[in-house]
């Protein structure tokens, strides 16, 4: 979501280029990026069938994942993405255009914030034979814009072969779905994906187990 004097920002700035300027960068930015059709008060819980689907997909994670373990896990990644709403809503509020229909621009940073709170309250619980990840997938040609969310793995398994939890897509409506499946993302470990962004690509010689030892700046 955009706030609203970002919106007007955006606006002014691209109607100075040309009179029609402003109308048509505004409507590829909605197209591209669409924000919330449903305010966060309204946005409906998730039901038994839901949790339990995302919780037997978890169990498929390793066999050590026990039920309770998965179920826990679903229900507090259903609420927190609903719980957030509000809260982020508060954070970027969108244009009202009706008591039901508000719009704005998810942001990368906007979902980077959301993704981010999401994982840090469910790091500070225990899900046994289970690893939580912090997920960015960079920036592509056809899919220009940044994202972040939350990926689940079974312990010491890559990001591909978990699930992600991504609580921005949907703007507080939990969307999961196996890494391997979520096709329109690339998604990588977020640390690593920042010091990409602050120091470019790691040279050959940067690799493990010696990279600790010749890297002029913190390790991810």
């Amino acid at each position: 979501m955009l706030r609203a004097r970002s919106f007007r920002l955006i606006r002014s700035r691209a109607a100075a280029l040309c009179p029609m300027c402003g109308l048509v960068l505004l409507g590829l930015l909605l197209f591209a990026a669409p924000g919330c059709s449903t305010p966060p008060a309204s946005l409906p819980v998730a039901d038994a069938k839901q949790r339990a689907a995302l919780a037997g997909a978890l169990m498929q994670l390793s066999p050590e994942v026990e039920t309770a373990t998965a179920t826990r896990l679903a229900d507090r990644a259903f609420d927190l993405s609903r719980s957030l709403a509000p809260e982020m809503a508060a954070l970027d509020p969108p244009i009202v255009l009706s008591a039901r229909h508000h719009v704005g621009i998810k942001t990368p940073s906007f979902c980077f914030t959301w993704a981010d709170r999401m994982y840090r309250r469910l790091r500070s619980e225990a899900f046994p034979g289970l690893a939580l990840h912090a997920v960015m997938s960079p920036a592509r040609l056809l899919h220009p814009l940044e994202h972040s969310a939350v990926l689940v793995t079974a312990q010491g398994r890559p990001l591909s072969s978990g699930i992600v939890l991504d609580p921005c897509r949907r703007e507080g409506r939990l969307l999961w779905r196996p890494a391997a499946e979520d096709g329109a993302f690339g998604w990588q470990p977020r640390d690593a994906v920042l010091w990409q962004k602050r120091f470019g690509h790691r040279p050959w010689y940067a690799g493990d187990p010696l990279d600790a030892l010749i890297q002029t700046a913190p390790r991810p």
